[in-house]
């Protein structure tokens, strides 16, 4: 049987070490991460048949398939990657199917305090290495 990883976002505020390492090894820090992983040819074309194999089981939920806690990293996955797909990606079709169309709200929070964070971050990055204009 192949193991598939289901990526999802780091949780903010948590040092590496400080947080036990399954949790930060594969974890993606923003949503530019997260396109470069589906964009892979071995990741994301794993990540998406995984995705497509879990649409063909019907009549039972994602914990009868799963268990937990991997059904609640799988709508954080699905979260995770129809943020950064087309409407009606795979992603959106695993949470309508095993979630009702419902995002986890932790990960689309992380998400967005991730983005947050690189802006500021990239923002004094640039006013940094922007030149100084002195008016006279």
């Amino acid at each position: 049987m192949d193991v598939v990883l289901l990526p999802a976002v780091r949780r903010i505020g948590h040092e590496p070490a400080r947080t036990p390492i399954r949790d930060t090894r594969y974890a993606i820090r923003s949503l530019h991460e997260a396109r470069a992983y589906l964009a892979h040819p071995g990741l994301g074309a794993r990540l998406q048949q995984f995705a497509e194999a879990m649409l063909k089981i019907r009549d039972r939920s994602a914990r009868e398939i799963l268990g937990n806690p991997d059904d609640l990293k799988l709508r954080s996955s699905a979260t995770l990657f129809a943020l950064v797909s087309p409407p009606g990606s795979v992603f959106d079709r695993v949470l309508d199917r095993y979630f009702e169309g419902e995002r986890d709200l932790n990960t689309v929070q992380l998400v967005e305090k991730a983005s947050q964070s690189w802006s500021e971050r990239h923002a004094d990055d640039q006013r940094a290495n922007s030149p100084k204009v002195q008016w006279i």
